[in-house]
């Protein structure tokens, strides 16, 4: 989700749902990502590291998986009158 109060105290916001498909991972598969420590300090997923090998598809917001929508975020911006 994206929100943003302007000087005025208007409130805009966006909620984003992103779906990820990921292959069916082996249990040796599991151990290696484990292992990798990748998944530390991440409140999600930190796709773009080893988990890029095991996502087979994303539906909606790429740049929301990592941690902001920008497409959104940069509407909700040009709304309230930020380029």
């Amino acid at each position: 989700s994206v929100c943003f109060v302007d000087k005025n105290a208007k409130l805009s916001q966006k909620t984003i749902t992103t779906k990820i498909m990921m292959k069916h991972l082996t249990d040796n598969e599991i151990e290696e990502y484990l292992a990798s420590k990748e998944w530390v300090g991440v409140a999600g997923y930190k796709i773009e590291g080893l988990l890029q090998g095991y996502v087979k598809r994303i539906v909606g917001s790429y740049s929301s998986v990592i941690g902001l929508p920008l497409y959104e975020t940069k509407n909700i911006l040009n709304g309230a009158g930020i380029k």
